[in-house]
């Protein structure tokens, strides 16, 4: 997003967020506007609820200077907050990250039965299985992680006369990798890799003869981070606005070239229209 002026409202008096020179962002609106998700929130900074396209081609860590208005005291002061162009080029946005779900195809591997025709067929469970070449990457992950791995996958078999049989396209079995000398179900690992979804932060760590992943996602979302949020840049006022405070922490702006101002509160819903309710009585009885 680039910095945009909002056309002007006709409205005689509006609110300061007329002035934003960006849309204010949720997770749902970053999705809506550039079809993607908001990277995870991150804890190390403060809520930023918009990001400026022109400070990427910037270096990341120069000034990005932020104006805007402080309307919290006794009269609407112009401020100034400064930030890296980084943190102005990445939104943080408060709410929990959307990892794709985890939902391997049904099973299609079974152990014949002889009651099948009267009870259908009997299916692997299908987070017990994996193709070889999944279960051969994530051979790798884990000897690059450190564990004793072995070499050699093994296909789970039956005990005879039983077998597994596999319908047509189906080629994921039952297979384990040797860690520590112990068969693991590489289906099942992947099940808990992927409790939280495809992609969700975590690490490989052991646990008793075993290994597990140990997530790393946060329950902390920023939802109630306490800090202040960046505030989002402001325009300056334009010649024919003007500043009306009604009191303390409460103003808006006002036009003044309209010569027979009107408040239109159901263009104009919320805190936003009961302020210019008040305005309005203050000025009628001038």
């Amino acid at each position: 997003m680039k910095p945009t002026i909002q056309p002007q409202p006709t409205q005689s008096e509006y609110g300061f967020d007329v002035t934003d020179l960006f849309p204010r962002l949720t997770r749902a609106s970053y999705r809506a506007a550039t079809g993607e998700q908001a990277a995870p929130w991150d804890r190390a900074r403060r809520i930023t609820r918009f990001y400026d396209e022109t400070a990427l081609a910037l270096p990341p860590d120069d000034t990005y200077t932020i104006q805007y208005w402080d309307v919290s005291g006794a009269k609407a002061i112009r401020r100034t907050e400064r930030i890296t162009n980084h943190e102005a080029s990445h939104p943080n946005l408060p709410g929990a990250y959307d990892y794709p779900k985890y939902a391997p195809i049904k099973s299609g591997l079974y152990v014949p039965k002889a009651d099948e025709e009267l009870r259908g067929r009997q299916y692997v469970d299908v987070f017990a299985l994996s193709d070889f070449a999944t279960a051969d990457h994530l051979r790798l992950e884990l000897k690059e992680a450190g564990f004793d791995v072995a070499e050699n996958i093994e296909e789970e078999q039956l005990a005879p006369p039983f077998s597994y049989i596999a319908e047509e396209g189906e080629n994921r079995r039952v297979l384990n990798l040797i860690i520590n000398g112990q068969p693991q179900n590489v289906g099942w690992m992947l099940k808990g890799r992927y409790a939280n979804g495809i992609g969700s932060p975590g690490a490989w760590k052991p646990f008793g003869a075993t290994v597990a992943w140990e997530t790393a996602v946060s329950l902390d979302v920023g939802t109630f981070d306490p800090r202040p949020e960046i505030h989002i840049p402001q325009r300056a006022l334009l010649p024919n606005e003007r500043i009306v405070v009604v009191q303390i922490g409460v103003a808006v702006i006002q036009r003044t070239d309209i010569a027979n101002p009107i408040v239109d509160q159901a263009e104009m819903p919320g805190r936003v229209g009961e302020i210019l309710t008040i305005v309005k009585e203050i000025r009628d009885r001038k």
